[in-house]
């Protein structure tokens, strides 16, 4: 009787010996959380401007009319809104997130906000063509690129130019 009691009290301290409950483990585990949400996210918010890019171009081209062009520009103003949302809730919920993590997280709220405003000019230049609306476009373009670029590790040159033609004659 003492064999077996032994047998499955050996067992059982060996089975929640291999259960990952350590400070460590769980560190690890939020550490791989939060990388795949910052891959997630830049990923789809630089999909989301090279998006906005292309239906810039697109619609520059007469690819688009202004009845297609503007409810996809809303779209993904919308998209981005919603992912911002999500991170900024992350931020204020997430208790057990370190200073780098807060700070990973800020920077994407900030990437969030620059692609808003990007298809919200893009939006505006639609709307009514101008010089005006297509610098403002522009200038909002190269910012929201030049900080995704920068976070993701992407050097300048890399990649094609794409959405710079408004404006552009």
């Amino acid at each position: 009787m003492k064999t077996k009691l032994l047998a499955v009290l050996l067992t059982a301290t060996l089975a929640l010996a291999a259960v990952p409950t350590s400070a460590s483990a769980q560190d690890a585990t939020q550490t791989a959380s939060m990388e795949a949400i910052g891959a997630s996210a830049s990923f789809g918010l630089f999909t989301a401007h090279m998006a906005i890019n292309s239906l810039g171009d697109g619609w520059d081209t007469k690819a688009y009319t202004k009845e297609t062009a503007l409810p996809l520009a809303g779209g993904y103003k919308a998209g981005v809104k919603a992912v911002s949302n999500s991170l900024e809730k992350l931020v204020k919920e997430g208790t057990t997130l370190g200073d780098d993590d807060k700070a990973a997280l800020g920077i994407l709220v900030e990437i969030c906000t620059l692609v808003a405003a990007q298809a919200e000019a893009l939006t505006a230049h639609v709307s009514a063509p101008s010089a005006k609306n297509a610098a403002d476009y522009q200038a909002k373009r190269v910012a929201a690129e030049k900080k995704i670029f920068e976070f993701m590790g992407i050097g300048e040159g890399i990649l094609p130019v794409i959405g710079d033609s408004i404006g552009k004659e």
